[in-house]
Formats: C-alpha cells, structure tokens, sequence
C-alpha cells in the first residue's frame, strides 16, 4: 500500500530546495567573502535541478530523468559537503566532491546497474550515505573549533540521514521496488522520499541559523575586543573581572601596567611601531599569566590584569616576572629596536571588594612606580577593605561598566569613552 505519493514528494522537494539555495544565494549576495554560502546556494540549486528531472521522469528521456538526474544530486550533497569544509575553514577538497557523480556515472554505464532499479538504490545510497557521515564527521570537527549552539543538531541531522539512506539498501535488496507510471512505488521509499525532504528543510534552517550565530559571535568580539591587541576591551575586562569578583567571592590581585615613556616611542619610531609595542607586549604578558588571568586593554598603553583568588606574594611575582620579560624581550620593528619597558601597580581586595576601591589601590600604586624611576612593579599597603557590593550592569548604571562610587577619584570613565592618561608615560 503506498501510503506517499512520491510525485508529490518530490515536487514538495523541489520546491523547499529551490527556496533554500535562493536565501543562501540572498545570503551569500550580502557576504561574498563567506565561500560557503555560495557553495550552499550552488548545492541547493544542483539538487532543485536533480529533483526536477526526477519529476519529470515520463516527460524526459531515462538518461535524463535517471543517470543525470542522480548525478546532479550527488554533485549536490559533494558540493553541500565541500561548502561545509569551506564555512568551518578546512579545505573544500574539490576531488571528493565529485568524486560521487564520477562513481555514479561509471555505475550507470554498467547495463547491469543502469537497467535495475535494486542496484541503482544501492549505489546511490552508499555515495549520499557516504557525504552525509563526511559532512557529519567535518561538522563535528568544525563544532570541537568552534562550538556553535546549532552545531550538535547539524551533526546529527546528518548522521540521520546517512543511516536513512543506507537503510534503503537492505530494504531495496529485501523488498524491491516497482515502478507505477515509471516513478518507484513502494511503502518504504515513500516513507524514506518524505524523511529527505524533511531532511532539505532542516538543513536551510540550521545552516542558516549557524550562519546567523557566527555573524552574532563576531560582532560580540568586535564589542569587546579590542582590536589591535586582540585582548579585552575596557569595558569587557571590567565586566569580567566584576563578575568574576561576585561569583568566586575570594578576592584576588588587580596588576595596572603601562609601558614606559610610549611617546617617545610614538614620536621617535612612528605610531605603527607603537602598535607594534603594544601588540607584542600583550603577546608578552600571555606567555606569562596564568590561564585563569583576565587581561584588558584600558586605553593608550594602560592594561589591566586579574589574577582572581592570588595572594600579594602571588601577585607580586607574577608582575616581577612580566616586567622581567617585557624588559628581557627584544622588541625589533623595521630593524630598529624598541626601548620597551613597564610599570605596574598591584592590589590585593578582599572577598566582598569594591571593583572601584581596588581600581584606585592599584592606580595609586602604578602612580608609585611611575614616580620610583619606572621598570618597576609598586603595590598598595595592606588589603582593600571590604565595600558597599559593585552595582551589577544595568542597575542604575552604563551596561558595559559598573558604577563605581570613586571614579572621581580615580579618573576612571565609562567603557568605550576615551581615556586620557593623566600621568606622564
């Protein structure tokens, strides 16, 4: 009994096919840089035209309607899977691609295969099941990268249907299908025909919501990042920090560095080795913090650093160490050596410490520094005393920045505004 009409089915098909590869030609019309998009469009097309000429199986020739049909939808699901490759950053490996359409049209000039219906199936569902466990198997790799939320519903989408597909075979082989006005008429491939169309639509919907979650991750980063230096921005690192500050509640050590005399270096080399400093100082203090350390740019050459639950012994050594290697590194920019060397202010707070009472502790202790002949590492006298708890963002204060009751002392601005050093460098 059949209970789907394959016509139809197919029809529906082509329909969501041609619509999906339509918004990732929209798509890729809006990011040309993005390949994959492309690829997506290209791979939805080639199957809106495969599926087509399936439909139209008693209005075109058998060539047509079978071996150049099949062969534009493998060429399909390789170029779906190359546009996969291309969109997690692995290479599109155009052989393999085609390597599917090349097995299918060497199968169909076998008379043997071209003229049974069994062995067509089983050939087919081994080169669709196959892309689909390589794209399951790419988007798994791609997801331990660049763990996206939609990531784990692609990869099971597509394991899914590879196991659908290599179903067909023992089915094909145990029950074999007819053929009812020339279009295969069987209760399994009905059931089978309607999963590959659900299967169409969920692709366009989860490839294009994991295009949308990358396109809303970068513009996280450009929001918090600072471009240069690749590290927090301002408002990101005090963010982290204050909420860092809240959740683990056992204090920790707040390090203000700022390179010594960056004007000169700015006047005497140029801005682009000044850039240059600092990209390579941030390099530097990676190298030397411990992984759980935040580090912030704050504005000009000033950087931030939480050590979260360290000591002052702790702290100390960590910024006796990264003034040591700022000062030990040779930082060359067009053959020309850079005389680059670092101050820092460090101080300790306590569990329940204001972030605005510790930034100005270690502000007056970069001040110190400055002032004792710079190169040097300066900390404030004893424990931040606790003080009324930091408002969370959003809570009568700027979203980016917690309010801080002694940013008039402190000189400290809002995040995103300019900071202008009220030090000498």
């Amino acid at each position: 009994m059949q209970l789907l009409d394959i016509p139809t089915l197919v029809l529906v098909t082509v329909a969501v096919t041609a619509l999906a590869g339509t918004l990732f030609g929209m798509l890729w019309l809006q990011s040309r840089s993005e390949t994959s998009y492309a690829l997506w469009a290209l791979a939805h097309g080639l199957g809106t035209v495969g599926c087509t000429l399936l439909a139209l199986r008693n209005a075109v020739p058998d060539v047509a309607s079978i071996m150049v049909a099949n062969a534009v939808i493998c060429t399909g699901y390789g170029v779906l899977w190359a546009g996969l490759r291309t969109f997690f950053r692995l290479p599109p490996q155009p052989f393999w691609a085609l390597f599917g359409t090349i097995v299918w049209l060497i199968a169909c000039a076998e008379p043997s295969v071209y003229q049974s219906v069994t062995a067509r199936i089983v050939v087919l569902s081994v080169i669709v099941g196959g892309y689909s466990f390589m794209t399951a198997f790419d988007a798994w790799r791609g997801y331990r990268q660049e763990p996206l939320r939609s990531g784990f519903a692609i990869i099971l989408l597509h394991l899914l249907h590879g196991l659908a597909f290599l179903l067909r075979i023992p089915l094909a082989i145990l029950e074999p299908v007819g053929l009812a006005q020339g279009m295969p008429a069987s209760p399994w491939f009905g059931v089978l025909s309607f999963e590959t169309m659900i299967n169409v639509i969920a692709i366009g919907y989860l490839y294009m919501v994991m295009a949308k979650e990358r396109a809303e991750a970068g513009l996280r980063a450009a929001a918090t990042v600072d471009p240069l230096t690749c590290v927090s921005n301002r408002g990101a690192f005090v963010d982290a920090t204050v909420a860092l500050m809240r959740r683990r509640r056992r204090g920790g050590v707040l390090l203000l560095a700022d390179l010594d005399h960056f004007k000169r270096i700015n006047d005497r080399f140029g801005h682009l080795a000044g850039d240059h400093a600092l990209i390579r100082f941030c390099e530097i203090t990676r190298s030397e913090l411990p992984p759980d350390a935040l580090i912030g740019r704050l504005g000009g050459e000033e950087f931030g650093v939480f050590l979260p639950e360290a000591d002052p012994a702790t702290g100390r050594a960590v910024a006796e160490r990264l003034r040591a290697a700022v000062a030990a590194t040779a930082i060359v920019y067009h053959g020309d050596r850079l005389p680059v060397t670092v101050s820092i202010g460090l101080a300790e707070c306590g569990p329940d410490a204001d972030f605005g009472v510790l930034f100005a502790a270690a502000d007056r202790a970069l001040y110190a520094a400055k002032s004792e002949g710079r190169d040097r590492v300066a900390s404030s006298i004893g424990k931040m005393a606790a003080a009324r708890p930091t408002a969370a963002p959003g809570a009568g204060s700027s979203p980016a920045v917690p309010r801080v009751d002694t940013a008039a002392a402190t000189g400290m601005v809002g995040a995103g505004q300019p900071v202008v050093s009220r030090r000498a460098s």
